[in-house]
């Protein structure tokens, strides 16, 4: 799993490099109701990218890429505190676009996940 292929070992790494220092790194990981995680993560990554203009960036905003509403990003990333804690996608991985989108035409399409 991510957790303990990524952050257990950074966390082990960490200790080794302050051994002998005095200092004791430790390790928490906070779990909030599930419906407000997923608002407020909604409100302050995705949705000022859903309503960005898809020109400036056609692959990266707009809701072809990231979905109309709260409702349609969220179906396609459920269970985020799981994903983090032991799924393949972080939190940086959960900021980028749920959908492939393109260019064809002049219009930007919305392709596979």
């Amino acid at each position: 799993s991510h957790f303990l292929q990524k952050v257990v070992a950074d966390v082990r790494d960490m200790r080794r490099q302050l051994a002998g220092t005095g200092c004791q790194v430790t390790m928490s990981f906070l779990l909030r109701e599930p419906v407000a995680q997923c608002v407020s993560f909604y409100r302050y990554y995705i949705h000022k990218m859903q309503v960005a203009k898809a020109e400036v960036r056609p692959t990266v905003k707009g809701p072809e890429a990231w979905g109309e509403t709260i409702l349609d990003w969220a179906a396609a990333v459920s269970d985020i505190q799981l994903r983090e804690l032991l799924g393949d996608r972080c939190t940086s991985q959960l900021r980028e676009p749920r959908w492939q989108v393109s260019q064809e035409g002049g219009q930007v399409v919305r392709g596979a996940e």
